[in-house]
């Protein structure tokens, strides 16, 4: 019977085992521990990329003089301006001098922003400005690498960065300085426009009135009530006309954490019997509110109103009063754009309308049959609420501006707490040429704080075509 060795591994045997072990296992730890850091900085860099590319998106949605007064720039995000000296820049180009502003904001790199949850620090800069819209109003262009480089095109150097002359830009407007009006990129979400008389409720008002006075002739007289009815007779409203008050209100409804604005527009008319109508026959004023919308945001919203003269039985009536009243806990500016409809009306401003699903037909612009010019039409401007700091851009003459006694007593409520605005704030349409920075271009820059170097970087334009 053949013995059998249980003596097992010795010792020397065990050790070399476990040697080869540590041999093999070494590197594919390392291999393994390498793959999660690579995983884990890969991951980091996305989440720091993602941070700066919401940088990038949060600039681009907000037009660049209301950049710094909102969420963006409250203590926990550490965002501020590091714009040096005057926003507003000057370059003269061949003999032409233009105009641009340049900002700059930043996180402090002395106080770091944390991006995913770990320990890595980052802090950001961005630089805006709306140069390269000024010099596409005298012809150039940014040169690109596909552009030749042999003297060939006209060169201009503005801050380090080549521009060429391109003979497709010459007439191009400013779009930052261009009207407000003119420009086609508004938004009903944040702005308010007042469809107003485009889409008016004068025929309404027309027939309500009309409706109240039949009635109350058909108590004094069944048959001049039948003759009004039947058309058989004298119609003693005929020549009877209204005064149309448009009363826009702006209130502030909302908390420092969740602002809110509400603008409205109600329209009020008031009848105006002829000398000829002898009835003695008078109704109570109408009112409809055309316009009701909210606002979540932190700017007082801009109001564009559609003005048209009322028009009432066939021809346009004595006067039209507009008020503005503004919640006295808005102390800051807010702008009121009153433009005129015509025939002539200008096709972008058509397109900003048509896209905001405003109704807009011809039969609410100015028609030749309309008895009388509307030129004669008395527009009187009022105010109430703390106005100090509105400005209102319009095509339309004002007979009375800011002035009581433009509302005389029995024609409408009485206004309240007016306040004085500042000097000359009616200005035409054309004055409007101030900056708005609503188009430019925008650099993201994210640098790690700890070696400073770039690690996120992203290039962008708001308001391209």
């Amino acid at each position: 019977m053949k013995k059998l060795n249980n003596k097992g591994f010795s010792l020397i045997e065990i050790i070399i085992a476990i040697a080869i072990f540590v041999v093999l296992i070494v590197p594919v730890i390392k291999q393994i521990a390498t793959g999660m850091n690579i995983s884990a900085t890969s991951k980091q860099k996305q989440l720091a990329s993602e941070y700066a590319e919401y940088i990038m998106e949060y600039f681009k949605s907000t037009p660049l003089d209301k950049i710094g007064k909102d969420d963006l720039f409250n203590g926990e995000n550490k965002f501020y301006e590091t714009t040096s000296g005057s926003a507003e820049k000057t370059a003269t180009v061949g003999g032409t001098t233009i105009t641009y502003i340049q900002r700059t904001f930043a996180t402090s790199s002395s106080d770091p922003i944390t991006i995913g949850g770990v320990d890595k620090e980052y802090y950001v800069t961005v630089s805006a400005d709306t140069r390269d819209y000024a010099m596409e109003q005298i012809g150039y262009r940014r040169m690109t690498s596909s552009d030749p480089n042999d003297g060939s095109l006209t060169v201009a150097t503005v801050d380090g960065i080549k521009y060429v002359e391109d003979s497709s830009l010459v007439g191009k407007q400013d779009p930052n300085k261009q009207n407000v009006a003119g420009l086609t990129n508004l938004d009903s979400s944040d702005v308010a426009i007042i469809a107003g008389s485009v889409a008016n409720m004068d025929e309404t008002a027309s027939d309500a009135f009309f409706a109240a006075k039949a009635e109350a002739l058909k108590k004094i007289s069944e048959d001049k009530w039948l003759q009004l009815m039947y058309g058989s007779g004298q119609n003693d409203f005929q020549y009877d006309t209204v005064k149309k008050m448009t009363r826009i209100s702006i209130k502030n409804e909302g908390t420092d954490d969740n602002p809110k604005y509400v603008v409205s527009c109600d329209l009020e008319y008031k009848d105006e019997p002829d000398s000829s109508n002898t009835t003695g026959i008078t109704v109570s004023n109408l009112s409809y509110n055309v316009y009701t919308k909210s606002f979540s945001q932190s700017q007082v919203p801009e109001i564009f109103l559609m003005y048209n003269p009322c028009v009432y039985n066939g021809e346009y009536a004595i006067a039209d009063y507009i008020v503005m009243d503004v919640d006295a806990s808005i102390d800051e500016e807010v702008k009121l754009y009153m433009i005129q409809t015509a025939d002539e009306l200008p096709d972008k401003v058509k397109d900003v309308v048509d896209s905001n699903n405003i109704e807009f037909k011809d039969h609410n612009l100015i028609q030749s049959g309309i008895a009388g010019t509307r030129e004669n039409v008395k527009l009187k401007f009022n105010t109430c609420g703390d106005i100090s700091k509105l400005k209102v851009y319009t095509n339309v003459d004002l007979t009375q501006v800011n002035d009581d006694t433009a509302f005389a007593a029995g024609d409408f409520a009485k206004l309240t707490g007016n306040s004085a605005p500042g000097a000359g704030f009616v200005k035409s349409l054309a004055d409007d040429t101030e900056y708005e920075g609503r188009l430019y271009t925008l650099k993201v820059f994210l640098y790690d704080e700890t070696t400073n170097q770039l690690v996120a970087e992203f290039h962008g334009t708001r308001g391209a075509d």
